[in-house]
């Protein structure tokens, strides 16, 4: 080509060497044998090619942008992370700076956010009237605790914020019953029974105690309640002793 020349290296005969050209000024050279970490296609610049990751053309001639199949990993300083540093350190996993997972030392599993409640009729401290034969809600008013916030203690119900599998366990205190008179005690749900309630036979006019653990699976947006019956009129006891326990177990 007039007024230009390409000149090579050649390793072998430690010479350079003028390349030759066509007649139009034209070069063509021909690589063989080039291993993959030899290639030299490198972009000549990355306009728009932010996130993109790096593959082998289908020709397998060249590289060429692709967009990835996963977004890369959004704190890359690890800081905190699910993994421990060290055998030594307990792992604890966070999201949206919430800490929903934490494993001890020990090897002991905690679920800070898992839904999870203790409850219990206040009522100003007063005891509770329930009519014969009448279904009434329990009037949980107060909680102790409730890691989730699913329980409403205006509403009095417990309801689910993530579909799975819940267990109940309530006692409730009855006071002021008959002697040989029938006291139920059920779970709403949805404003319906669920199941058969659960049914005491006072002996004597004593106080006593209706237990009841259910194990429920509610969609997110169910709602369970507590109700109690009497084949005749009786009181339910405030404070502790008339409680409910809910846990999500899956």
């Amino acid at each position: 080509m007039p007024g230009a020349y390409l000149w090579a290296y050649d390793p072998t005969n430690k010479k350079w060497v003028k390349v030759p050209c066509a007649s139009d000024g034209t070069l063509k050279v021909e690589i063989t044998n080039m291993k993959f970490w030899q290639l030299e296609d490198t972009p000549n610049e990355y306009t728009g090619q932010a996130g993109k990751g790096l593959r082998v053309k289908s020709t397998e001639d060249g590289l060429e942008f692709v967009a990835l199949a996963l977004d890369p990993h959004g704190n890359e300083a690890h800081n905190p992370d699910m993994l421990p540093l060290s055998t030594s350190d307990a792992i604890n996993a966070y999201m949206s700076g919430n800490k929903w997972l934490s494993v001890a030392t020990s090897g002991i599993v905690g679920l800070p956010k898992q839904s999870g409640c203790r409850v219990y009729m206040d009522n100003g401290g007063s005891n509770y009237s329930i009519s014969a034969t009448t279904w009434t809600k329990v009037p949980f008013d107060t909680k102790e605790w409730d890691n989730a916030n699913e329980f409403d203690t205006t509403n009095n119900r417990f309801t689910a914020t993530e579909d799975g599998f819940y267990i109940f366990m309530t006692h409730i205190r009855a006071i002021s019953v008959s002697d040989q008179e029938d006291y139920s005690l059920g779970f709403y749900k949805n404003g319906a029974l669920h199941a058969g309630a659960i049914k005491f036979r006072a002996s004597g006019a004593q106080d006593f105690n209706i237990v009841g653990t259910v194990l429920l699976a509610l969609s997110a947006g169910d709602y369970v309640e507590v109700f109690v019956f009497g084949s005749t009129d009786f009181q339910i006891e405030h404070g502790w002793r008339t409680s409910l326990y809910v846990a999500k177990v899956a």
